[in-house]
């Protein structure tokens, strides 16, 4: 009969211990997920499928973290066999500790409010501080700076604060006697009714789901990094770089004077996944990663009932920068830094690989892929017979490795040198275009092929000093920012190669258009689906165009039409060029043809003041060891 006792009572605290993490749980889990709501403006957006998925995740992670957190503690409890009532409540007290640290470790991953940060806001806090004194700001300017800077460390103080008025309680209050009063009045009370009101969550969310599922095509986004567009065989190259992306060009649309938005991986993929402008996402440097507030492509899917997937081989498409937002799935195949010497890890076998086989699993439902291919970046060591496919007879001793870095690659080099240097380049090309094409055989083996809309695009293009540089991240010019985009409708009437200019902002207004998807926000670009139901009259469509593209803080241009102008801040200086008769920006017409200037010099600059009357949500980026070292590995931080 003692024996049975004494079993019950075990059972009873162990419900008890289970009641208290579905209470506490549940308080957590609705606050968040009310947070995480508020602060991606879900509601705003009208995004309801949405909130109710970040509803339903926030509180199963809470209720059964903290669950499973409290029973490993009662285990702990009754394995140490506690006697005295003082040693008691020390362990109680103990484990609420744990319990509040792991909340406030909940809090800090959701909101990204990392301790590391704290020197950093410091320093920068000063820095602006030192500004405002010697008159280089505005009083308004670094009131607004710190008021972003309190609100974003409130959470970390926030926490820091409960743990001191816990360590200010621990020694005034019986909690063992507390909580034996709380087993004995809430625990038969509440249990099962709090287990069936986060199972009804949970099921509202399945019913939702299944009454929303999308009847539109599935969707599968390619960006391939460092793409040129002058070196694709179906846009007038040369060589035959990429048959399986011009077999598929030529079922479908060929953007030929398409642009990037910068210049550079980070702030270029970002655009193209939320159709805005780097001045307008505010991600300007590796310093930032996209904020919550800004919806994404992935997002405005997946609440219309895609299920969402993303593959990423480059590093700067880490979540570290917030490229996870909206995704169901989301695989970083980054080789470790460790075994990273340059730039030589190959990844195209790996996303095609992994992109396969998700989309066998899916293949039955409605799905939104981005997929990231990073082999056309530097360094330029394709596997054979590509190393020799496009320069079979070189005999020099120049090769694609430390391109960046090694002194034998300058703007003096042997011409037969450099040319072996960008046919390594094309074999880079070819050796992912063999990739993809595995991956469009696959798509038709599997007969959804013509059940999908596929869209291919270059994030930048790639310098061999037609400016006398080399590499990317440096200039504006056309081998840098024109990019291909190829757009493959599962009917598309006839093949059409369109001139208009068009940015790589366009592509989430248009394939929202294509599905009858209601744009939930503003976005920088806009639907090319008119351009395409009649090319005939593209130019005629948008004949006051305007093309933007920036780099940092201070370099930017515009593209209108015939003409691009590009603006240095830091030296005030202004670049024209008629694009059309001097599309490789070799003759500088700004002095010769001052009217055509200043009226377009007038319109960027209108444009770039609309731009900093924005002032974008912006969130810290926060490596973790390995982003840090691969990133340092590769040359991006000290």
């Amino acid at each position: 009969m003692q024996s049975m006792s004494r079993q019950a009572s075990w059972l009873g605290t162990l419900l008890g211990v289970l009641n208290a993490g579905l209470i506490v749980g549940l308080a957590i889990g609705l606050v968040g997920s009310l947070l995480k709501i508020s602060s991606n403006h879900f509601i705003n957006y009208g995004l309801i499928h949405l909130a109710l998925l970040a509803l339903k995740h926030v509180i199963n992670q809470t209720v059964l973290g903290l669950s499973i957190l409290l029973v490993g503690l009662f285990g702990c409890y009754k394995v140490l066999r506690i006697r005295s009532d003082s040693a008691k409540n020390r362990f109680a007290w103990l484990a609420v500790v744990v319990v509040l640290a792991a909340i406030g470790r909940l809090v800090i991953d959701w909101y990204a409010v990392p301790i590391a940060t704290i020197p950093v806001w410091i320093r920068r806090t000063v820095e602006e501080l030192v500004q405002l004194l010697r008159g280089q700001s505005s009083l308004t300017h670094f009131l607004n700076y710190l008021r972003n800077r309190i609100a974003a460390g409130s959470l970390l103080i926030a926490i820091v604060m409960a743990i001191g008025v816990v360590a200010w309680l621990m020694r005034r209050i019986d909690l063992i006697g507390m909580l034996r009063r709380w087993q004995r009045l809430c625990c038969l009370r509440l249990f099962f009714p709090l287990l069936i009101a986060v199972g009804l969550i949970n099921l509202a969310v399945w019913i939702d789901h299944s009454i929303n599922k999308p009847q539109g095509y599935n969707v599968i986004l390619i960006g391939i990094d460092t793409w040129r567009a002058d070196h694709v065989s179906s846009f007038g190259y040369k060589h035959l770089t990429m048959p399986n992306v011009d077999d598929l060009a030529s079922q479908g649309f060929r953007f030929i004077n398409a642009y990037s938005t910068t210049s550079w991986t980070l702030p270029s993929f970002l655009s193209i996944l939320t159709s805005l402008y780097q001045s307008s996402h505010g991600v300007i440097s590796s310093e930032y990663k996209l904020a919550p507030s800004h919806i994404t492509l992935a997002e405005i899917l997946r609440n219309e009932g895609y299920v969402t997937a993303g593959f990423i081989s480059g590093t700067y498409l880490k979540r570290t920068f917030g490229f996870d937002q909206g995704f169901d799935k989301y695989e970083e195949a980054v080789t470790s830094a460790q075994l990273i010497k340059t730039y030589d890890d190959i990844t195209s076998p790996k996303i095609t690989s992994l992109v396969d086989s998700w989309i066998r699993s899916n293949r039955k439902r409605t799905f939104f892929v981005f997929a990231h291919y990073w082999d056309p970046h530097f360094d330029y060591i394709p596997p054979a017979p590509f190393d020799t496919i496009f320069d079979p007879d070189y005999e020099g001793n120049i090769d694609g490795r430390n391109f960046l870095s090694s002194p034998k690659v300058n703007a003096n080099m042997d011409p037969q040198d450099l040319n072996h240097i960008i046919s390594l380049y094309d074999g880079e090309l070819r050796w992912t275009d063999l990739h993809l094409g595995h991956l469009f055989d696959s798509l038709r083996h599997l007969g959804i092929l013509d059940k999908t809309i596929i869209v291919i695009v270059g994030d930048h293009g790639e310098e061999f000093f037609e400016h006398g540089g080399k590499g990317h991240r440096n200039t504006l010019y056309n081998e840098v920012i024109h990019v291909p985009i190829i757009l493959r409708l599962p009917k598309t009437p006839a093949p059409q190669v369109l001139k208009a200019p068009v940015s790589t902002v366009d592509i989430v207004p248009t394939l929202l258009d294509l599905l009858g998807i209601k744009p939930p926000g503003k976005f920088d670009g806009r639907s090319l689906v008119p351009l395409m139901k009649q090319p005939s009259m593209e130019m005629a469509n948008q004949p006051d165009r305007a093309i933007y593209a920036e780099l940092s803080d201070f370099l930017s241009c515009l593209i209108k039409g015939r003409w691009k102008i590009i603006y240095d801040s830091k030296a005030n200086s202004w670049e024209l060029y008629d694009i059309v008769n001097d599309f490789n920006e070799t003759t500088n017409l700004a002095e010769a043809m001052p009217d055509t200037l200043s009226v377009l010099k007038t319109s960027l600059l209108k444009w770039l003041k609309s731009q900093e009357q924005l002032h974008p949500q912006r969130s810290r980026a926060r490596y973790n060891p390995e982003t840090r070292r691969q990133l340092k590995a590769l040359g991006y931080v000290q």
